[in-house]
C-alpha cells in the first residue's frame, strides 16, 4: 500500500471566501440591529463635553472666592460683591447667576446675606450647578476657607 502525505497548508480560497461571506453578513445583521445605538451614541459625548464646561466656569467662581476670602487685606471687604463684579465683567461667561439669599425656617428666602451661584447649562436649561457663598472671614484670626 502506499500513503500518499498531502502536506496542508493554509486555507482553501472556498474556505476563504464562505468566511468573507459570513463575517459579511453578521456585520450586516448587527449594523442593522444596533444602527439606532450606533446613531446615539454621540449623545453621551456632547453631554459630556457640556458638563466639562459648566464645571470649569464654576471652578474659576470658586477659585476666586477662596483666593479673596483668604487675603487679609479683603478681611472687612465684601468680598460676595467682588464676586459679583467680576461677573458682571463678563469673567465668567454666558450662563451665570447671582442673587443674594436668606434662610429663614430652614427654607431659602429671598435677600440675605449669602451669595448664591448658578450655572446653567445653555443647551439644557434644567442641568444647573449651584454653590452658596459667604463673607466667611471677618478677622484676620480667622481660619482659612478651604473649600
Amino acid at each position: 500500500m502506499t500513503h500518499s502525505r498531502h502536506n496542508r497548508q493554509g486555507l482553501t480560497l472556498v474556505e476563504v471566501i464562505v468566511t468573507i461571506v459570513l463575517v459579511a453578513v453578521l456585520g450586516a445583521l448587527l449594523v442593522t440591529l444596533l444602527g439606532d445605538k450606533l446613531i446615539g451614541g454621540t449623545e453621551p459625548v456632547a453631554w459630556t463635553s457640556r458638563e466639562s464646561s459648566i464645571e470649569t466656569t464654576m471652578e474659576r467662581i470658586i477659585a476666586d472666592y477662596v483666593r479673596l476670602v483668604n487675603d487679609d487685606a479683603n478681611i472687612g471687604s465684601d468680598v460676595l460683591a467682588m464676586i459679583q463684579a467680576n461677573e458682571a465683567a463678563g469673567d465668567y461667561g454666558q450662563g451665570v447667576t447671582m442673587s443674594y439669599i436668606g434662610f429663614a425656617g430652614g427654607t431659602e428666602s429671598p435677600g440675605g446675606s449669602f451669595l448664591k451661584v448658578e450655572v446653567t447649562d445653555p443647551d439644557d436649561p434644567g442641568h444647573v450647578l449651584t454653590v452658596v457663598l459667604s463673607n466667611s472671614r471677618t478677622d484676620a484670626s480667622d481660619s482659612k476657607v478651604n473649600y
